[in-house]
């Protein structure tokens, strides 16, 4: 006969949820119930809420050590990209909310002389 709720002990929960790496669907299975009871023992129960933070955490840490690997190691484009936008804002990498438009004169192009003194560079 299949547990109650009220029978489940937090052991039996934070087992499940540290067997599950913190995912929640998983986690609900291997104790058998669902996922909105789930969330219900961790509103709850301050252990198991405990537990499923720390769980999270380390999923996150996991996931962040991939896209290191991938961004630095392997020298993605588009995982470092993606590292500098998240991790590096404060740095004044990542999207900002601000947008520049630049135009020449009368909303023309732009003409770039360079310091060089040889003229201006034809954008076309």
């Amino acid at each position: 006969m299949a547990k109650r709720k009220a029978d489940r002990t937090d052991d039996e929960i934070i087992d499940a949820i540290i067997r599950a790496h913190g995912i929640k669907t998983q986690a609900a299975r291997i104790i058998g119930c669902s996922r909105s009871t789930l969330d219900e023992y961790i509103k709850t129960r301050p252990a198991v809420a405990g537990a499923y933070e720390e769980a999270h955490q380390i999923l996150i840490d996991a996931a962040e050590s991939v896209l290191f690997q991938k961004a630095l190691i392997e020298k993605d484009g588009q995982s470092l990209r993606y590292l500098l936008d998240v991790k590096g804002r404060e740095r004044g990498y990542g999207k900002t909310e601000h947008s520049v438009e630049v135009s020449g004169p009368g909303g023309g192009l732009v003409i770039y002389v360079p310091d060089d003194g040889s003229g201006p560079v034809d954008p076309a």
